[in-house]
């Protein structure tokens, strides 16, 4: 319907015009034809006195042209133009001026919309030259909003030209006006958030100022088609967008009188290589296109120049929910608003005030992101109640979350200053947890509360860059907990009891990873596991120091997935408990590269550890790293491990230094009929 009425409205622009305009056109023109190209036969002569018939009725000149392209310089897909051209009057310096038209439409609605170009020329010749000079001004406009994130933009133009016999020189120049750069998040990458989504990379869409130069040359072997082999160069940037340039190379032929194909490639740093295949009829004064060398018959040859105004378009790169498979829907709360003063919309740009509206908007598999705002937790104060499978973010540093458009992680770097401090200190938790939950880059204060995070009867829960501080009992306290546990890179201090809890875990299938985290001033542990089982169990690089029972506390694992425990590069120090204390387990134990330091009670306690057949406590070192286990106890011992209940334990101590305190450095024991404990120290 669009391309009907692009075509009506340039038909009644044309049969508006002068028959005598076009008679005084045919007259000029034909002073400066050049004939001869040979005779007509055949199908080319009936075309000819066809198109000879359409010519005589409309002035000017008109062509409709098919443009076949999947990138063009600037642009995507295909698409179709009619256009015109007409002379409007003589100036009293013999300048002769013209008005051109074009209107495009994309062939693929997909890939864009209606556009057009509307010029006045002035040209006048210089006979002793044989040459004609032209100069003209523009105004180019693109509506393209069908393209994903592309918007309309405006352009005014200049062009001029140096016509001759052999050879034209021709130059553009282009100025997109109003505005002319789009953003769908930071450019710079510093933030990754727009709107709602998380993007791993933002989308642009920049109306590009440039300039385009073209040498046109008509070598005598084309001379029986019209032919034309144009080369150039041009140069674009905008404010987005730094400079690049790049080169051209065209070829022009007429096929017939008035049909004509060109080829066009063009080559540069930012579109690489791009083309399009022309393909158009022209008629009307003239119609023939490249046949006349002086006078007005040139006027009317369709200036060369860009159909579209250039843009660099870059669509966003969204970070997916790998549970819905769609862009993270993310929430966003500021206690200090939006930059524009406009709030209580729940985007990055203009976020809710208080935590409370988040929680109020949000579903399951949402994503709830609190920045630090004035740096105080005011609005922060109510604590919320997560949904299955949502996030809590903070902008407390840089930490990763799932993305399934790349089928990894995505690193999220948030401003790395002190993230935001979520409290309720009038309720029994700060969050209280569902099932699939991921909390990182915030401090949840447990202040006035039992649990600081708190989850009954859940299931996987990921934690990364989080401090959890202040609970009156423990910071996190996981009962009937299913699935994966992961947590790294966090703080659990301060709070009454234990740091973390885990107790009563049955699923074989789990696994459990605790990776570079710190629990220190603790009023009992700094973690405890207890009747418990999984899949696989790894505590690597983990610091338990200063707190007032065990650093790390093991016990009533059932291992039945034979997996067995891995403590790897544990530090504890300065527990006023035992530095990790093992007990009433099952399978493997393995304690590697340890450094257990100044714990009261002693360094390392195992009870009751059975081993099955094949399976190891291991006590030391690996590849030259020794296990540390010095100044421990002040009367317990550095390493004690006690057997009783007729149980099988093989323990191997290897590549170890293990200094007493007031204690001893290894005590072991095996007590009741059928005990057994193979003892290997080396």
């Amino acid at each position: 319907m669009k391309i009907r009425l692009s075509l009506i409205c340039m038909v009644a622009f044309l049969t508006s015009m002068n028959v005598a305009d076009a008679q005084l056109l045919h007259h000029h023109a034909g002073r400066g034809f050049r004939g001869g190209q040979g005779l007509a036969t055949g199908g080319e002569s009936a075309f000819r006195q066809v198109s000879g018939e359409v010519q005589a009725g409309v002035p000017g000149r008109f062509w409709f042209e098919a443009n076949v392209a999947d990138r063009g310089l600037g642009y995507q897909g295909s698409y179709l133009t009619v256009g015109g051209k007409r002379r409007m009057f003589e100036d009293f310096l013999d300048g002769r001026w013209l008005f051109e038209a074009q209107l495009h439409h994309s062939i693929d609605e997909d890939q864009g919309d209606f556009f057009s170009n509307i010029g006045i020329e002035r040209v006048f010749s210089i006979p002793a030259a044989g040459a004609d000079i032209s100069l003209g001004g523009w105004y180019d406009f693109n509506s393209e909003t069908d393209t994903g994130f592309s918007n309309p933009f405006h352009q005014i133009g200049v062009s001029g030209a140096i016509k001759s016999r052999r050879w034209d020189l021709l130059a553009n120049g282009y100025f997109p006006i109003g505005e002319t750069d789009f953003t769908l998040g930071d450019p710079t990458g510093e933030t990754p958030f727009a709107r709602n989504f998380i993007l791993s990379s933002p989308a642009i869409d920049a109306a590009q100022t440039g300039f385009d130069v073209t040498m046109r040359w008509r070598p005598k072997q084309l001379a029986f088609a019209n032919g034309t082999v144009d080369f150039g160069g041009y140069g674009y940037k905008s404010d987005e967008i730094d400079f690049f340039g790049g080169g051209r190379v065209r070829l022009g032929v007429e096929v017939l009188r008035g049909a004509t194909i060109s080829a066009e490639v063009n080559h540069d740093e930012r579109f690489n290589t791009t083309g399009v295949l022309s393909v158009g009829w022209t008629f009307g004064a003239n119609g023939g296109v490249g046949g006349e060398y002086a006078g007005i018959g040139r006027d009317l040859e369709a200036t060369q120049r860009n159909d579209h105004v250039v843009r660099v378009l870059t669509e966003a790169s969204f970070v997916v929910n790998p549970n819905t498979g769609l862009p993270y829907n993310v929430l966003h709360v500021n206690n200090e608003g939006g930059e524009d003063g406009i709030n209580g919309l729940g985007t990055f740009e203009r976020p809710f005030l208080t935590l409370a509206e988040a929680e109020a908007a949000s579903s399951a598999d949402d994503a709830i992101f609190v920045a630090s705002g004035d740096g105080t937790p005011n609005g922060l104060e109510t604590g919320l109640a997560l949904q299955n499978r949502q996030l809590l973010l903070g902008d407390g540093g840089t930490y990763t979350i799932p993305n399934a458009a790349t089928g990894g992680g995505f690193q999220l770097v948030t401003d790395g200053g002190i993230g935001p401090t979520i409290r309720n200190p009038l309720g029994t938790s700060v969050v209280e947890l569902a099932n699939g939950n991921r909390i990182a880059g915030v401090t949840i204060d447990g202040i006035g509360t039992n649990n600081a995070i708190n989850g009954n009867s859940v299931n996987n829960l990921a934690m990364e860059d989080v401090n959890v501080v202040n609970a009156g009992l423990n910071g996190v306290r996981l009962d009937n907990f299913t699935g994966n546990l992961d947590i790294r890179d966090s703080n659990f201090s301060g709070n009454g009891a234990s740091g973390l809890l885990v107790e009563n875990h049955s699923d074989v299938t789990s696994s459990f990873l605790l990776n570079n985290n710190i629990a220190s001033g603790n009023g009992l542990d700094g973690f405890t596991f207890q009747n418990f089982d999984s899949g696989s169990f790894i505590l690597n690089a983990n610091t338990t120091s200063g707190n007032n029972g065990n650093g790390l506390t093991v016990s009533n694992f059932l291992n039945t997935s034979t997996f067995g425990i891995n403590i790897l590069n544990h530090n504890a120090d300065g527990n006023i408990g035992i530095g990790i204390d093992a007990s009433q387990g099952n399978g493997k134990l393995n304690i590697l590269t340890p450094n257990i330091t100044n714990n009261a009670s002693g360094g390392i306690l195992i009870t009751d550890w059975a081993n099955v057949a094949g399976d190891f406590t291991i006590i030391g070192g690996v590849e030259g790293n020794l296990a540390n286990i010095v100044g421990n106890g002040q009367g317990p011992n550095n390493v004690q491990i006690d057997l009783t209940g007729g149980l099988m334990q093989n323990v191997l101590i290897t590549q170890a230094l293990i200094a007493d305190g007031n204690g001893a450095g290894i005590v072991t024991s095996a007590s009741d009929v059928g005990t057994v404990m193979n003892l290997e120290i080396r």
